[in-house]
């Protein structure tokens, strides 16, 4: 059964390639030919490093807990995806393709996209192990190189800045109208409880409700202690005993003294033990709307100012871990050297070939019928 032909056997049956020193010739030039291509022109490679913002808000976030509140909490950071789609937005690029001079307030749209093109061509932004961000240019110059990377960092630090700002801006209304709701509160509790202590004529109401029922509830267990002494000592003894006559007196004493009490809560609009207590949880139900309301136009407050915080932080969203340099390592052109190592191997798969041919080569029958080609 005869081998289907391949690709090579088709490449060696070839006249040129059948002539060992000009194949070798033709590979060994075109070799040398990608091989410079390869090296030259020679491009540059600029990078730059820039930190998450945890790593450079450490301090003052040590700072703000303990300051106790919720200041700590406004410089966590954002998923590296935002910062990566930012960094890749038309704005940031044409922002940096304006910095370098490509484009201006005059140029035209298309002209601006095309610029922008070829920016994003050239410009890769990389997102690293622990959030951190990798902006690489490739090119012939190297200056070109490394302001077109200061300007990205620039433009992209920039650009969070700016959203950040507004963020704050649409939570500081909130915050705002929250804030003022939350006054209107406090004032409506603060009234009511004043109507409270005016209709009841309380000017210390949880004070004076307080020893209201303490001085009532005494008396009744006075009044109720006597009574059962009294049932007591009538067991042992009769009703003309001393005892007897003035555990009577006590109660009478006790009683009246219960009655002057009773009436004077009557007078004083606060009514009977049952009105009393009502009277009390009303005032007490008063007493905690109005401390809601003052905890949680308190909470606004802490919150509207952890806002002028994060206001204050929002510039240092990234920062660099290094300066912007070079790549010290040699770089290639990529497609060149590719073509390179294709040719490389394809010659020495030739050489092998001839070397030690496959059964039914084409190269073989070449071989047999003139020994001095190869």
């Amino acid at each position: 059964m005869t081998r289907p032909p391949f690709v090579l056997d088709r490449v060696m049956g070839l006249g040129w390639m059948r002539r060992p020193w000009l194949r070798r010739a033709v590979l060994a030039a075109l070799l040398l030919l990608l091989g410079l291509l390869a090296l030259f022109p020679r491009h540059y490679l600029a990078v730059v490093k820039l930190a998450p913002p945890e790593s450079s808000a450490q301090g003052l976030s040590a700072v703000l807990g303990g300051l106790g509140g919720t200041y700590s909490s406004l410089l966590t950071s954002q998923p590296a995806e935002i910062d990566l789609a930012v960094a890749r937005s038309y704005d940031v690029m044409r922002d940096v393709a304006r910095q370098l001079g490509a484009v201006n307030g005059d140029t035209p749209p298309d002209e601006a996209a095309q610029a922008v093109r070829r920016l994003d061509r050239d410009l890769d932004v990389r997102a690293l192990r622990g959030g951190m961000l990798q902006i690489e240019m490739r090119d012939t110059d190297p200056r070109r190189a490394m302001s077109a990377v200061d300007a990205f960092a620039t433009s992209l630090r920039r650009r969070l800045s700016t959203l950040s700002r507004q963020q704050i801006t649409f939570k500081r209304g909130i915050l705002n109208q929250r804030l003022a709701e939350a006054s209107e509160g406090i004032q409506r509790a603060q009234q009511e409880l004043t109507d409270f202590r005016r209709t009841n004529r309380l000017p210390a109401p949880q004070e004076q409700l307080s020893q209201s029922v303490l001085t009532l509830n005494t008396l009744e267990g006075t009044v109720q202690a006597k009574r059962a002494a009294l049932a007591t000592e009538r067991r042992f003894s009769g009703p003309e005993n001393y005892a007897v006559k003035r555990l009577e007196a006590e109660i009478a004493v006790a009683q009246r003294q219960l009655d002057v009490e009773r009436s004077r809560q009557e007078n004083a609009a606060t009514g009977s033990t049952a009105s009393l207590v009502e009277i009390n949880t009303r005032y007490a139900d008063l007493l905690r709307n109005l401390t809601f309301a003052q905890s949680l136009y308190q909470s606004y407050i802490r919150y509207l100012e952890g806002s002028a915080v994060e206001e204050l932080t929002a510039q240092y969203n990234l920062e660099k871990l290094e300066s912007t340099h070079l790549d010290p390592y040699r770089q290639y052109n990529l497609i060149p050297l590719g073509l390179f190592i294709l040719v490389l191997g394809f010659a020495i798969a030739a050489e092998l070939y001839i070397v030690a041919p496959p059964a039914g080569a084409l190269v073989t029958s070449v071989t047999e019928s003139d020994p001095r080609r190869i």
